[in-house]
């Protein structure tokens, strides 16, 4: 499934699948996965951000009638 390090082929594929592309287009799916891998990689900093007791800067509230 997913670690640390990111996705791994299996689960992209699935969801690949799931998503509707054609997996069976390997060199394709090869170049796609390695973009895939290296976004997820980039959202590190994100994770790794501390956000406890930080409450939301906006919020939606939808019109009532």
């Amino acid at each position: 499934m997913t670690t640390q390090e990111g996705m791994d082929r299996e689960t992209f594929d699935r969801l690949a699948a799931a998503a509707g592309l054609d997996v069976g287009e390997t060199a394709h799916m090869d170049e796609l996965f390695a973009y895939v891998r290296g976004l997820v990689a980039s959202l590190q900093p994100l994770r790794d951000m501390d956000l406890e007791g930080v409450e939301p800067a906006t919020a939606y509230f939808p019109p009532r009638d």
